[in-house]
């Protein structure tokens, strides 16, 4: 995921600190002009049926559909 963003353009910082939790997900990343997110990579053999729809997983999955990403499937689970 790393290698892939970064190539991309976006800028990472690695295991951000989340005001109120303990929590540090994998990367924090923003590109210029585009929007900022968190994001926690893991791998799953538990294929769902789809993402449910939201504004922000839907800015997510549109950047995320923007990009060149041959060989790569890419999941959102929007955690609250």
């Amino acid at each position: 995921m790393h290698e892939l963003l970064r190539c991309q353009g976006c800028k990472l910082r690695f295991h951000p600190n989340i005001p109120g939790t303990t929590k540090q997900p994998d990367f924090n990343v923003r590109q210029l002009g585009g929007p900022e997110f968190l994001l926690e990579a893991c791998t799953s053999t538990d294929i769902s049926s789809g993402p449910e729809s939201s504004p922000r997983a839907d800015r997510i999955r549109d950047f995320l559909q923007s990009l060149d990403l041959r060989g790569y499937l890419i999941g959102i689970d929007e955690l609250t």
